[in-house]
């Protein structure tokens, strides 16, 4: 297996692992309450029982947030590729009416008993069936984060990379704003796979995001710019005083501009996703994204062998992220 083709496993690998260490303490958006919980401990992933006020799971599942990848990661590699019509009929069949995530605890006391169903999804849910040709949501959450990385994996290097990533963004959420920032960082994620630890790949990607002749351009494409000048300028700031700057919310750019920060300022994977859990807030999808980046950055090996055994379905997504790297484009 080459260097690069290990990095695109390890990726697709990473943002399960990062999601699922951070569930049982997401969406907490109290620090006192956080800090009171985790007590000044530095093992802060994999939390023996669940402290989410709005849905509880057992240790090791994946949230809300990390299940849409792993639906992603089924359908590329089931339809040896990206298939739009079968990608949305998965997503119905994994978030729809009769799942897990038709939850009728959900307008009970919280937390409720079960998985939670995003906006973006609930928005898609209703437009597919509805019958309109376009599904996605107006909603702004860090979703569109964590759904590219299957497809960045399977697609980096390749000139439709960002294109892909468009496609199935649109699938469940479709803003302008969103889609800036979701192909942002998908380019940033891009460049660990392709480069691994390439220190630059921010100010890389500034670069490119500044050049007439890029692809797929967005007319927020400066906005985003100055979102990730202003990463590289917090680099000395505690990532949880970044996280408050930036916004410890579900919504980007500020989701990914505070995962930027925490990517740019570890050196390993563990410490990565453990500054972003203790900041609280949506930490979860962070965690997703930052796992993946610091996987890809540092390589499959650099993720605990204890975090993986953790992380309930560790063992089928790797099987199927080397399925996934077979594909021929």
């Amino acid at each position: 297996m080459s260097a690069v083709v290990a990095r695109r496993v390890a990726a697709v690998c990473g943002v399960f692992v990062g999601d699922a260490a951070a569930q049982p303490l997401h969406w907490i958006y109290d620090q006192k309450k956080l800090d009171d919980i985790i007590g000044g401990k530095e093992e802060v992933e994999f939390w023996p029982t669940s402290h989410n006020p709005f849905y509880t799971l057992n240790t090791g599942q994946n949230s809300g947030y990390g299940d849409q990848p792993y639906v992603i990661l089924k359908s590329l590699v089931e339809n040896k590729g990206l298939n739009i019509t079968a990608l949305n009929k998965a997503t119905v069949d994994f978030f729809g009416p009769g799942t897990e995530y038709d939850n009728p605890n959900r307008p009970g006391e919280k937390p409720i008993q079960g998985r939670w169903l995003h906006k973006s999804l609930m928005d898609f849910l209703q437009n597919h069936k509805e019958g309109k040709p376009e599904t996605g949501s107006a909603d702004k959450s860090a979703d569109c984060c964590i759904r590219m990385v299957p497809v960045v994996a399977l697609y980096a290097g390749q000139a439709d990379m960002l294109e892909r990533v468009r496609q199935v963004v649109q699938v469940t959420q479709n803003d302008e704003l969103l889609m800036a920032a979701a192909l942002t960082g998908a380019r940033i994620l891009e460049n660990f796979i392709l480069n691994g630890n390439n220190p630059s790949a921010v100010e890389d990607v500034i670069t490119e995001l500044s050049k007439p002749t890029r692809k797929s351009p967005t007319d927020l494409d400066e906005k985003m710019v100055e979102c990730l000048k202003q990463v590289l300028e917090a680099k000395e700031c505690p990532h949880t005083e970044v996280a408050v700057k930036f916004g410890r919310n579900c919504y980007v750019p500020g989701n990914l501009q505070t995962s930027l920060h925490a990517i740019t300022t570890n050196d390993n994977f563990q410490s990565a996703v453990r500054s972003t859990i203790k900041a609280g807030g949506c930490n979860s999808s962070r965690a997703g994204y930052i796992g993946a980046c610091t996987a890809a950055k540092y390589g499959l090996e650099a993720v605990p062998d204890s975090w993986k055994t953790k992380t309930d379905r560790y063992q089928e997504v790797l099987k199927l992220a080397q399925e996934l790297v077979k594909i021929s484009l």
